[in-house]
Formats: structure tokens, C-alpha cells, sequence
């Protein structure tokens, strides 16, 4: 109740660390299930770690001004290779359509013969809320062109929340996808997932 009339008079209370900020970064990394001995491979898995996390950049309603993306060998290697590119975005996006230009680009420059990469992420930096975003002069699409973007990346992405992860996706995150870290092993998602839960049967 004290709390409560300070804060009315205008004192507050609340401590620093519970005001949220504004999110600076997003990450999407993983392991590889297997070494990834081609740039083809790595194209895939960056492509595939770059639309997760522009999905994830749209579900905040935010936009990104900056990607950077990182792959390496084992660290337990004798010679452990890592090695990152970034590259700064002409127009703040979260369109996965506009991004993945960028995975080949990267994987191209990453990749490096003889490597066994074992893992790779990118990093979508500069953060800002979608509604602010501002053109640029070098922007090479028209606003109806990214309206109609924006519209094509809203429809997969209520495809996908309704149908299931991955129901619609790009063919540059591979099909086959040898790369992709195995879950025999994982433990049981009851609590999250439909098709994990427990199922009681009565005598």
C-alpha cells in the first residue's frame, strides 16, 4: 500500500531491472548433427537458421538493420577454424524473403575446403520496432513490393502456426538436410507438444 501511494505521488518504485528494454540482438545457432564438409550444406543450414529467425524477428513486430553470420570446425580440432561475416541491411527487414539472398553470400565466404564445420548461426542485429522502419534511397523494391511481401510472409507464417513448424518452407534450407542435429535421444516434450502427450489407458 506505501508502494502504491509513492507511486501516485509520483516516486517510483519500480525497480530498473523489471522495465523491459528494447531488444538489441537475435540469435539462432546449433550444432550440426554431423560435419558439414560442403558449402552446400552450409548454405542449407544458414538459410535454414536465418528464416527461424526472421520468423521469430516478425512474431516480436520487430525489424532488423544488420545480419551477421558465423560458422566453425570443433574447437577440439588441432586447428580450429572460425570465422564470421556481417553485412549492414540498406532497409530494416524481417522478411525471410529478402534475407536469405544473404546465406549464400555468407556460406560462400565462410566456407573453407577441408573444413568439418560443426556449427554455424547467424545474428540479426540492430533491432528496431517493424512499425518505425524508414526506406532508403538505395532501396531496390517498390512499397507495393514490400507490401506484398510483408502479406506473403504473414500467410506462411499462420500456415505454419497452424499446421505445424515447417509445413511451408524455402527451398534454399535443403531437403534432405544431412546437417540437422539428431532428437532420438531427446527427452519427451508432454507439456509442449500434442503429439507427445501422455496417453492413459484404463484396465
Amino acid at each position: 500500500m506505501e508502494r502504491l501511494v509513492r507511486e501516485l505521488n509520483g516516486d517510483s518504485c519500480l525497480p530498473l531491472e523489471t522495465i523491459a528494454t528494447n531488444r538489441q540482438s537475435l540469435i539462432v545457432s546449433r550444432s550440426f548433427g554431423q560435419p558439414v564438409t560442403t558449402e552446400q550444406h552450409l548454405h542449407e543450414a544458414i538459410a535454414s537458421y536465418l528464416s527461424k529467425a526472421a520468423e521469430k524477428l516478425r512474431a516480436q513486430g520487430l525489424s532488423a538493420s544488420m545480419l551477421s553470420v558465423f560458422a566453425a570446425s570443433s574447437r577440439y580440432q588441432e586447428e580450429p577454424y572460425s570465422e564470421s561475416v556481417s553485412f549492414n541491411l540498406s532497409v530494416a527487414t524481417n522478411s525471410t524473403v529478402e534475407l536469405l539472398p544473404y546465406a549464400a553470400t555468407a556460406a560462400k565466404a565462410l566456407f573453407k575446403d577441408g573444413q568439418r564445420f560443426k556449427k554455424a548461426g547467424v545474428a540479426l542485429l540492430d533491432l528496431a520496432p517493424e512499425a518505425e522502419q524508414q526506406t532508403s534511397l538505395f532501396d531496390t523494391l517498390s512499397s507495393e513490393k514490400r507490401e506484398s511481401l510483408q502479406r506473403l510472409m504473414q500467410t506462411l507464417d499462420q500456415v505454419n502456426r497452424k499446421h505445424g513448424q515447417g509445413t511451408l518452407t524455402f527451398a534454399a534450407t535443403g531437403i534432405e538436410q544431412p546437417w540437422l542435429i539428431k532428437s532420438e535421444h531427446r527427452s519427451s516434450r508432454h507439456t509442449t507438444c500434442w503429439n507427445e502427450l501422455v496417453i492413459v489407458k484404463s484396465m
